[in-house]
């Protein structure tokens, strides 16, 4: 495929909002090893919060890295909150989910970011993952622009929304759904173009955790 028709990504945005009372404290507050080199260093012996886990995994990719937590400071750590390239942004409806906060994230870069295209995505990760950003980024880029959004999908056929790339030409579309009260990410995604993308094997245990054991069950994993 053309350079020219594959995928641009505008930007990443880790949805942190999430509260968890199985997990005992937010998944964004998790601890889990601090990485480094792109990801490819994991340092056991240095704990750091699952958020700011991922936000280290952002750093080579030079790209706007935003922090969607609903309002609650997670990423309080000042190295990261002087960083140009990481924002917390609001949400565009508070206590709306993923897709109010996946809306303010296309309205921030299109807003903010210069000579932006309509037709670049914008990374989503969640919280609730292991998967690196840089990793996921790689299976989206390749892809064809025609589709309005892509996300994974493992061979049990179980989707997951929250690891995928959306279009920012969708962001009238996602105000006008959110605003109706809707607020189902497979049901928005099921109304447009979209394409599930196979998920890699290695990252079954990775991607979703809503327990204490599958949690740890996906450190071993990392």
């Amino acid at each position: 495929m053309s350079t020219q028709h594959m995928i641009d990504l505008a930007g990443i945005v880790i949805l942190a909002g999430g509260e968890s009372s199985r997990m005992g404290s937010p998944k964004a507050l998790l601890k889990v090893p601090s990485i480094s080199n792109m990801g490819l260093t994991i340092h056991h012996d240095k704990l750091v919060s699952l958020l700011e886990f991922h936000v280290q995994e952002t750093f080579s990719a030079k790209s706007p890295v935003l922090i969607a937590d609903n309002g609650k400071n997670f990423l309080n750590n000042e190295c990261y909150l002087t960083n140009s390239f990481i924002k917390a942004i609001p949400d565009y409806i508070p206590n709306a989910g993923a897709l109010s906060a996946i809306t303010s994230a296309m309205q921030y870069l299109i807003q903010h970011e210069q000579n932006i295209s309509l037709n670049s995505y914008v990374l989503v990760l969640s919280c609730d993952s292991l998967v690196h950003a840089l990793s996921l980024s790689q299976i989206f880029i390749h892809q064809s622009k025609k589709q309005q959004a892509y996300y994974l999908k493992d061979d049990k056929q179980k989707a997951y929304p929250l690891l995928g790339a959306y279009r920012l030409d969708l962001l009238p579309l996602l105000e006008a759904y959110l605003e109706s009260g809707e607020r189902k990410v497979m049901k928005f995604l099921m109304s447009i173009d979209s394409k599930a993308l196979p998920m890699p094997k290695e990252w079954h245990n990775l991607a979703n955790f809503n327990n204490k054991n599958e949690f740890e069950l996906a450190l071993q994993y990392l």
